[in-house]
């Protein structure tokens, strides 16, 4: 339990907290998006609800190819990308894996870290994974504020996100791939962190 947030796939403790919405195409799939944020004493919690399209995760393929979140995140003010940002796969297959930036081009080299103490993420899927039957996913998380390299709660936390999706089992990469803070963020640039979201205690 994080404040009034548990990470056990009851979705009713972001009930009464603001949420930002976007719907758009991604892979000629309409995805509806729902995502809130919550501050922690213990860190940085983040909601997101994906609904529209099937869910396919295939362990045997990059994390990053397969149906799920990307997101993104540096300290408030964080001006390059390099040597600052973070980036975590989120699978609604509760699976998650973390890299920092550590060269700068359009393929950024990134460090796997292997050991991120305190990160936790929680998935529901709705219907059957690997189905067409299914209609979407949710994903919760917390990242210790420690993790994005504070000592203590900050008054805001850079943040963006994107969505992968793969529309097979059997496919060896992701079929779309969609910048969402490129698409509504004003001001937005991917390799200045700090023209992303700024994440308070009062949301996006």
């Amino acid at each position: 339990v994080y404040g009034d947030i548990s990470l056990d796939g009851d979705l009713s403790d972001w009930d009464n907290i603001d949420k930002l919405s976007i719907s758009l195409p991604i892979g000629g799939v309409n995805h509806d998006i729902e995502t809130a944020s919550y501050y922690a004493e213990e860190g940085l919690v983040l909601y997101y609800k994906v609904m529209g399209a099937p869910v396919y995760y295939n362990p045997g393929r990059g994390a990053a190819h397969n149906t799920g979140v990307e997101l993104f995140l540096a300290p408030d003010n964080t001006s390059e990308l390099i040597g600052g940002a973070f980036e975590m796969e989120l699978s609604p297959t509760g699976n998650v894996t973390v890299k920092k930036f550590i060269r700068a081009g359009q393929n950024a080299q990134q460090y796997l870290l292997h050991h991120m103490p305190g990160v936790k993420v929680v998935g529901d899927i709705y219907g059957e994974l690997n189905s067409p039957s299914s209609t979407g996913y949710a994903i919760e998380v917390i990242i210790p504020w420690s993790t994005v390299g504070y000592d203590s709660m900050p008054e805001a936390v850079c943040v963006n996100f994107a969505i992968t999706y793969s529309t097979t089992y059997e496919s060896a990469q992701r079929e779309a791939w969609v910048n969402i803070g490129e698409q509504i963020v004003d001001g937005y640039g991917w390799g200045t962190p700090n023209t992303w979201w700024k994440v308070t205690k009062y949301g996006y």
